[in-house]
């Protein structure tokens, strides 16, 4: 189970603590559909969608996803299936069940999304590296279509979600972790690593994870996340030719 923090909350995108901020969403537990369309796409969402694509999933035959990390932590043997942005889909799943979640309160949702993060805390390298296609590539950020980026990028933002639905802290140490091996690896900035600014998954985790554990002072030294949220926001441009 994961450790319980003082202070879940926030809305989807957490702007409460953003100084410059003119306008902020509502927490997440504070508004519920009570009928009409977006209530039956709730339901829909709780009832089908959630179920379905944990299936496919964790189905080691066609999904491959949950399995690769399980692979990737030591659970099970075999080898990797599936494109390179797999690992996405579990984070993906965590993100929209976390959310569910904080409307309904689902234990049995609950426990197994903790179950889940502890298989990607497992598989969790020491340095912070989490991306279980690397049992395929071998080495790391060989090219940019490895979506090594892209998978810990939303990573950081489940996580953020996770911590703001279940006020727990367990996949908010994952993406801690992972945040600051991505800066350690990307803010020298290193001239091989310029191209690997394809998708903004990564980017969108930076900022959360700072909205959602760094510091908000004005006086205060930014966090690394943040920082490197902006470096890898002009490198996305480079990589892109967008400027």
């Amino acid at each position: 189970m994961g450790t319980k923090s003082n202070a879940p909350g926030g809305a989807i995108v957490d702007n409460r603590r953003s100084p410059h901020c003119r306008m902020r969403g509502a927490p997440v537990q504070a508004v519920k559909w009570t009928g009409g369309f977006w209530r039956q796409r709730f339901e829909q969402c709780k009832d089908v969608t959630i179920p379905h694509l944990w299936k496919r999933l964790s189905d080691p035959d066609t999904g491959h996803a949950l399995q690769n990390l399980r692979i990737y932590a030591g659970l099970e043997e075999g080898q990797f299936e599936g494109r390179n942005w797999q690992d996405e889909w579990v984070h993906k799943w965590i993100e929209a069940a976390a959310y569910v979640y904080a409307y309904t309160g689902d234990k049995a949702l609950d426990k197994r999304m903790d179950e889940v993060i502890a298989v990607i805390a497992k598989a969790q390298e020491p340095d912070g590296y989490v991306a279980s296609q690397i049992l395929l590539l071998k080495e790391r950020f060989l090219r940019p279509g490895s979506h090594e980026l892209y998978v810990m990028g939303h990573m950081l933002t489940a996580a953020c979600a996770h911590h703001r639905a279940t006020g727990k802290t367990n996949f908010l140490a994952v993406a801690r972790k992972c945040g600051d091996y991505l800066h350690k690896t990307f803010m020298p900035r290193p001239p091989e690593l310029a191209h690997f600014g394809i998708n903004p998954s990564y980017i969108m985790g930076c900022v959360e994870l700072y909205r959602t554990s760094g510091r908000i002072s004005m006086r205060a030294r930014p966090t690394p996340t943040w920082r490197l949220a902006i470096r890898l926001s002009s490198t996305r441009s480079i990589a892109c030719g967008t400027t």
